[in-house]
């Protein structure tokens, strides 16, 4: 646990609101993202807590809990890790840099047919300017490690075709 918990502090643009920007911006762009659909700040002092709403996603679950949670994933491990990489792929394609990609921030999907895969936690993202070519590597890493490192935790780590998905989903274009 942190000091400040779920606070922050009052200064700059507040968290909401950022990631209000970053969530309009990312979906103009192409990027799978539920909507933000209400926000609110508590103020207390020189510190803050915020609240977000976002629209729901159809049984949307995170790929950390599609791939380790109870029960098989919807539509396989594979199929699942492919999506995240392809939905890294759109950010990295769309100018959207997510400071903290990493298996729970993934929301797969299943009531789409193929179930789609979208980003969430939008209030660190760094949105760059239009046909700016970003570097390919730093968000994909930070999901790999993600990965590895609940792999680890829970005692089951990617086998080789499941990391060749994810892989394969980096090289594709789209979400």
């Amino acid at each position: 646990m942190t000091f400040l918990g779920e606070r922050y502090a009052r200064r700059g643009e507040a968290r909401p609101l950022i990631e209000l920007r970053a969530s309009v911006e990312a979906r103009a762009r192409g990027v799978p993202t539920p909507a933000v659909v209400a926000g609110a700040l508590y103020p207390a002092g020189l510190f803050y807590r915020a609240d977000i709403a976002t629209e729901l996603i159809s049984e949307g679950h995170s790929l950390a809990d599609r791939l380790w949670g109870p029960g098989p994933p919807a539509g396989g491990a594979a199929d699942a890790l492919a999506r995240a990489g392809r939905l890294t792929r759109a950010l990295e394609d769309a100018g959207v840099l997510h400071a903290d990609l990493n298996a729970r921030n993934v929301l797969v999907g299943a009531g789409a047919d193929p179930p789609a895969a979208h980003v969430v936690d939008l209030d660190r993202c760094r949105v760059l300017p239009l046909g700016a070519h970003p570097r390919r590597g730093p968000m994909r890493r930070r999901l790999e490690r993600s990965l590895r490192k609940l792999g680890g935790r829970h005692g089951k780590p990617l086998t080789e075709p499941q990391w060749e998905a994810l892989r394969a989903g980096f090289g594709a274009e789209g979400p």
